[in-house]
């Protein structure tokens, strides 16, 4: 049902493409390029690390591509409760976010020179994200300490509806605005140490648990089975705001 939903969403912004392409005469743009910073990322982890950047490049006078590419990173659950764990240490974690966006500025629509306006297209995405957390736990009131190892992918192949705003010539306030997509998720856990297999199983339900009451977005990606190694696809969406300098 989800998968219907995503083609039925395509199947309405494409054939406009089309339509936006029509028009007797085009105003030329005033500069081809977009640089631009995109809080999002940071604003939704609440992690001020995650700071990414794009840029978007006019091919056509109602057409571009954009280029994104960050950091991602999330906080520990440091001082949350566990039921066995006494202690969570962030010993490493690397994140990434990319993606790749095909733009069709509706000029029949828009009142002003691209990259100023409504568009639409589709777009491809990748988040990825790993980590290694100490853990400090009781194992029959005796103190342990293990590794947890955690690791995801998001794959993105979707659509995308925005309005980009240009002032002055030359600043933009761009808002990707709805964006579905179907996705790939890969994830994985485990840990290092001699860990029983109860106690394992115990820590990363924990983990688990706590990761998703504080990204709550990400709730669906994190399986609450006792896999740790899972690979689904899911419907997912997008959305930004970014702001940058046209030049």
């Amino acid at each position: 049902m989800r998968c219907m939903s995503f083609l039925f969403v395509a199947g309405i912004l494409f054939p406009v493409i089309a339509i936006g392409q029509q028009k007797d005469s085009v105003l030329l743009p005033f500069h081809r390029n977009v640089i631009k910073f995109n809080p999002t990322p940071m604003l939704i982890s609440g992690n001020i690390k995650n700071i990414t950047l794009s840029y978007e490049r006019l091919v056509k006078p109602n057409q571009s591509f954009v280029i994104q590419l960050g950091y991602l990173g999330f906080n520990p659950s440091i001082k949350d409760s566990f039921d066995i764990i006494m202690d969570v240490k962030r010993i490493s974690e690397f994140g990434i976010n990319f993606s790749f966006d095909y733009r069709f500025y509706l000029l029949r629509r828009n009142q002003y020179r691209s990259p100023d306006g409504l568009y639409i297209g589709p777009y491809f995405s990748y988040y990825g994200y790993k980590f290694k957390d100490e853990v400090t736990y009781l194992h029959f009131d005796t103190t342990r300490y293990s590794n947890v190892n955690g690791s995801y992918n998001f794959f993105n192949l979707g659509a995308m509806i925005g309005y980009q705003f240009i002032f002055w010539k030359r600043f933009s306030v761009d808002l990707l605005i709805f964006g579905p997509s179907l996705t790939c998720v890969y994830s994985r856990w485990s840990t290092d140490g001699n860990v029983d297999e109860q106690d394992e199983e115990t820590i990363i339900s924990d983990m688990k648990d706590k990761f998703r009451e504080k990204h709550p977005w990400l709730a669906p990606f994190v399986s609450s089975s006792g896999d740790n190694n899972t690979a689904t696809f899911k419907m997912f969406f997008r959305y930004s705001i970014s702001i940058g300098y046209h030049f």
